[in-house]
C-alpha cells in the first residue's frame, strides 16, 4: 500500500503532504527534489531529513543551515546528487566533510562564498567525491594549492569549478586542472590574482573543449593567455578578462578570428583595446549578443560598425566612461539593433536628450519581446 502511495503522489501538488500523516510520509520518502525557504532551518532538517531518505538534490542557498543540519542530511540522505549551499555562513568543514564522507554519489555541489571553509573539508570531498562534475568554491578565501590539486588529481570528471576570489591561488592549481580534468567546459578563476600566463596556456592546451572562462582581475595576464586560448579553444561562447589592463587588440583579433562562436564577451577596463577589438569581433562572431568594453579606448567608428554587423544578435552593450563617443553612437545603435534591451553609455559626455533617448528605445525592446 505505502509502495502505491508513492507512486500516486508523485503526480499530485506538493502539498499533499497536509491531508494526513500517511500521505505526508509517504510524498516525503518519494521526494528527490527540493528546494527549502525557511527560517529556522537547523531546527527542522533532522526531522524532515529522517523522512527524506530518497533525497536526491537539495537547494538551501543562504539559509542559515548549520554544520549540525547539514551532518543530519548527509546521514539520512545519502543518495544526495546535488547540494546548494551558497552563502550559508554556518557551515565549516565539519558540514562539508559529514557530506563527502556519507554522500559519495555528489556530482554538484555548490559551496560559493561559504568563507569559513578551509583545506581540510576540500581533502575531504577530493578523497571521496570523487563523481563530481560541477564544483562552487568562490570566495572561500582560506583554500591553498594543496587543497585544490587534491581535488583536480581525484575527481577528473569536474566539467565546471568556480574558485573566484581564491587569491591563494597560484598557476600550480590551474595546471593542475589541465593536466587531470580534460572534460572542463565552464571555468571560473576571476580574482585570483596570483595567476600568469603559464596558468592558462596550460588549460587552453589540454582542456580544448572549454565554452566559458572568467579570469576577470588577474592583472598578471598578457595577451599571450589569451591568444593560447584562441588557438586551441574554438568553442568559446563566453569570456571575461575585465581588468586585465596588459590585453591589447591583438588578444581580442586572436579569439575574432578563431571563436566565431563567441556570444559574450567582457574586456571592461582593459584600457589599451581600441576600435580593432570591436570591429574585429564584430565582423568575426556571428553570435556576439552581450558586449563589455566599458572605460577602453572606444570611439562612434567601432560602434557603428558593431551596431551594423550584429544588429539582429546584439542585447546588451556596456560602454561606459568610452570618452570617444559622441551622439552618433546613440543614433547608430537604434538604428540597427531591433534587439538591444540594456545599454549602459554613462559617463561618455552624451548629451541627457540622447542618452533618454536610448533609455525609451531599449524600454521598448524590452516591453515588445515580454509580449511576443
Amino acid at each position: 500500500m505505502r509502495r502505491v502511495m508513492g507512486t500516486i503522489v508523485q503526480f499530485l501538488p506538493r502539498n499533499v503532504n497536509a491531508v494526513c500523516i500517511q500521505w505526508r510520509d509517504a510524498s516525503d520518502e518519494y521526494t528527490t527534489h527540493v528546494r527549502i525557504r525557511i527560517t529556522n532551518v537547523t531546527n527542522k532538517i533532522a526531522a524532515f531529513a529522517v523522512r527524506c531518505a530518497n533525497l536526491i538534490y537539495i537547494d538551501l542557498d543562504h539559509s542559515d543551515i548549520t554544520d549540525t543540519a547539514v551532518t543530519a542530511l548527509a546521514i539520512h540522505c545519502t543518495k544526495l546528487a546535488a547540494i546548494d549551499l551558497v552563502g550559508c555562513l554556518g557551515i565549516t568543514d565539519i558540514a562539508v566533510t559529514a557530506l563527502a564522507t556519507n554522500c559519495t554519489k555528489l556530482t554538484a555541489l555548490n559551496l560559493n562564498h561559504c568563507g569559513t571553509l578551509t583545506d581540510k573539508g576540500v581533502v575531504a570531498l577530493a578523497t571521496y567525491c570523487t563523481k563530481l562534475t560541477n564544483l562552487g568554491l568562490e570566495g572561500c578565501t582560506k583554500l591553498t594549492d594543496e587543497a585544490v590539486i587534491a581535488l583536480a588529481t581525484h575527481c577528473a570528471g569536474l566539467s565546471e569549478v568556480c574558485f573566484g576570489c581564491c587569491t591563494e591561488l597560484t598557476d600550480k592549481t590551474v595546471v593542475a586542472f589541465a593536466n587531470h580534468c580534460a572534460n572542463l567546459s565552464n571555468v571560473r578563476f576571476g580574482s585570483c590574482t596570483k595567476l600568469t600566463d603559464e596558468a592558462v596556456v596550460a588549460l587552453a592546451t589540454h582542456c580544448v573543449g572549454l565554452s566559458e572562462v572568467c579570469f576577470s582581475c588577474c592583472a598578471e595576464l598578457t595577451d599571450k593567455a589569451v591568444v593560447a586560448l584562441a588557438n586551441h579553444c574554438r568553442n568559446l561562447t563566453q569570456v571575461n578578462f575585465s581588468l586585465c589592463t596588459k590585453l591589447t587588440d591583438k588578444a581580442v583579433v586572436a579569439l575574432a578570428t578563431h571563436c566565431d562562436h563567441l556570444s559574450t564577451v567582457d574586456f571592461g577596463c582593459c584600457r589599451e583595446l581600441t576600435d580593432r577589438a570591436i570591429v574585429a569581433l564584430s565582423k568575426g562572431c556571428f553570435k556576439l549578443s552581450r558586449v563589455v568594453f566599458d572605460h577602453c579606448a572606444i570611439t562612434d567608428d567601432g560602434v557603428c560598425t558593431l551596431a551594423d554587423e550584429r544588429k539582429a544578435t546584439l542585447s546588451s552593450i556596456d560602454l561606459r566612461g568610452c570618452e570617444g563617443l559622441t551622439d552618433k553612437t546613440v543614433a547608430e545603435l537604434c538604428k540597427w539593433c531591433t534587439n538591444l534591451k540594456v545599454a549602459n553609455l554613462f559617463d561618455c559626455g552624451l548629451s541627457c536628450n540622447v542618452l533618454e533617448n536610448l533609455r525609451d528605445y531599449t524600454a521598448r525592446v524590452t516591453a515588445r519581446e515580454s509580449t511576443a
